[in-house]
C-alpha cells in the first residue's frame, strides 16, 4: 500500500510543471525548456547579441533524412528555430565619384536623438499650471492658462499696441489733407 501511494506521488509531481531554473519565480514552458518564455526571451537576445552569426544557407528539408537514413540510426529531426534575415531597405545604386572637399564646421552636426525624449509637458510659465490642448498660445512665445493669457496678466514683453497700429496704418490707406479741405 505505501508502494501505491509512492506511485501516486510520482504521477502527481510528473504533472505539475516544474519552477523556471533562473528562479525568477515562473513555470518552465516546455517548448523553451527549463525556462520560462520570459527567460528563454532574454537569453536568446543575449546570444544573439553577444554572437553575430553570419547567414547560413538552409538544407533541404530531404537531405537531413537522408543522412540519418545512410548512417541507419534513427534520429528525430528537431525541429530548428529560424533567424531572421535582415535585407538592406535602400537598393544599391551606381556610385558616382565627385571630387568636393568635404567641408563640416565644428559644431555644426546635429545632436544625437533621444530614444526616449518626451515632448516637454506643457505649462503655464507664471502658475506652472498644465495645460496640455487647452492653452492660450501669445504673441510673446508662451504658452498660458485661461487666467494668465492676457498681457497685463503675464507681463508680456510683446508691444501688441504698437503691432496693431502698424498694422491698421499698413491695411488703411492714407488720408491726404486736399480730400479734408473739399468736406
Amino acid at each position: 500500500m505505501a508502494n501505491h501511494l509512492e506511485q501516486d506521488e510520482g504521477v502527481q509531481q510528473a504533472n505539475q510543471p516544474a519552477l523556471c531554473e533562473n528562479g525568477c519565480g515562473f513555470f518552465a514552458n516546455p517548448a523553451c525548456g527549463p525556462y520560462c518564455s520570459k527567460c528563454y526571451r532574454e537569453m536568446a537576445d543575449r546570444e544573439q547579441r553577444a554572437s553575430p552569426k553570419p547567414a547560413r544557407p538552409q538544407a533541404e528539408p530531404g537531405a537531413g533524412a537522408a543522412t540519418s537514413a545512410a548512417t541507419g540510426a534513427a534520429v528525430p529531426a528537431a525541429p530548428q528555430p529560424r533567424e531572421p534575415v535582415s535585407v538592406p531597405a535602400v537598393p544599391a545604386a551606381p556610385s558616382i565619384e565627385i571630387d568636393r572637399p568635404a567641408v563640416v564646421a565644428p559644431g555644426a552636426r546635429d545632436p544625437p536623438e533621444r530614444r526616449n525624449a518626451r515632448p516637454a509637458k506643457m505649462r503655464c510659465p507664471v502658475c506652472r499650471r498644465r495645460v496640455g490642448l487647452t492653452g492660450f498660445a501669445c504673441k510673446c512665445g508662451g504658452v498660458f492658462c485661461g487666467e494668465h493669457r492676457y498681457a497685463e496678466a503675464h507681463a508680456c514683453e510683446f508691444d501688441h499696441k504698437g503691432a496693431e497700429r502698424r498694422k491698421i496704418a499698413a491695411d488703411n490707406p492714407v488720408v491726404v489733407g486736399s480730400k479734408l479741405d473739399r468736406l
